[in-house]
């Protein structure tokens, strides 16, 4: 399976002055997709919340994530063209996303198909008992192609995960504290004449 992981891509008084932003954003609930793609909210499927982010925090989360897109086309062996605005999650004790697969396969007909690399940053770490700033369960579950034991994964608060868009995945029930994090899709690169 291809999974990039990159440690403490942001410092912990990055992510400590990043939380302390989000703390007071209004939030809604995530939709599965969103709007530019149809989106719905979907409890039955994804149960958590999108926090609108002030825009100057918007902005360095999109700074940070284009600064990826070479190391990105360099691991996944893609051209990658325009990354989706940054969606900042906010997962709550019983929140949860099923197996689903972010773009870049014929189960999805829509926009979404050109989708070619998923990036996940958490912003907050996780934690057996509950202990201020922490959340349990909320663990990231990719499931191999073709079958095979699931890689549950468990970054640390600043870590980044990329995988490629057509990888099924789901976020485990949170089983206490609330779990921050930030997700985007980098498309592929368009074709000039195609």
């Amino acid at each position: 399976m291809d999974l990039l992981r990159i440690a403490a891509l942001l410092t912990p008084a990055q992510c400590l002055d990043w939380l302390a932003q989000l703390e007071q954003a209004g939030a809604a609930p995530a939709q599965v997709l969103d709007n530019h793609y149809g989106g719905r909210v979907a409890p039955q499927m994804r149960r958590a919340a999108r926090l609108q982010a002030p825009p100057p925090l918007h902005a360095q989360a999109m700074d940070l994530l284009q600064s990826l897109r070479p190391r990105l086309q360099e691991c996944f062996d893609v051209a990658l063209g325009r990354c989706e605005a940054a969606q900042f999650l906010r997962y709550e004790t019983g929140d949860f996303f099923v197996a689903h697969q972010d773009g870049n396969t014929p189960l999805l007909r829509d926009a979404s198909l050109t989708r070619r690399v998923s990036v996940i940053l958490l912003l907050n770490a996780a934690a057996d008992a509950p202990c201020d700033g922490s959340y349990g369960g909320g663990e990231l579950l990719f499931h191999p192609r073709g079958g095979g034991e699931p890689c549950r994964e468990v970054p640390a608060a600043g870590s980044l995960l990329a995988f490629r868009a057509e990888t099924t995945h789901e976020v485990l029930p949170v089983v206490h504290g609330r779990r921050y994090s930030v997700a985007s899709w980098f498309h592929g690169a368009v074709v000039e004449g195609a």
